[in-house]
């Protein structure tokens, strides 16, 4: 990168650090849609709209904000094994109920 380059990153960083301060997160859903039809796998993703001061214009995974109902949405089906044992692995004291509220927390 060169001097003007770097010069210009920079000062873009300050500009959006003046626009956007610090705000907690919050916890949100995503879904990754896979349609496995075809020959190539495709990925469903929405593009943001121009105006949005979070990460304009980028393509994006559809979700959103995470409602209490979603706590008592039931699952198609159990979890694989493998992925639980991994999951299981980066847990002190692992239990399929930490695993189970890990990946639906209270709300």
């Amino acid at each position: 990168m060169t001097d003007v380059a770097a010069a210009g990153e920079s000062k873009r960083e300050e500009k959006e650090a003046d626009h956007h301060p610090y705000y907690r997160p919050k916890d949100a859903a995503t879904l990754i849609l896979v349609d496995r039809s075809g020959p190539v796998p495709k990925v469903l993703l929405g593009k943001r709209h121009l105006r949005h001061k979070f990460m304009p214009g980028r393509f994006v995974f559809p979700g959103g904000r995470v409602d209490p109902i979603d706590r008592a949405m039931p699952v198609a089906r159990p979890l694989n094994p493998h992925a639980l044992a991994n999951l299981m692995k980066r847990l002190q004291r692992a239990s399929a109920a930490k695993v189970d509220r890990m990946l639906r927390p209270s709300l």
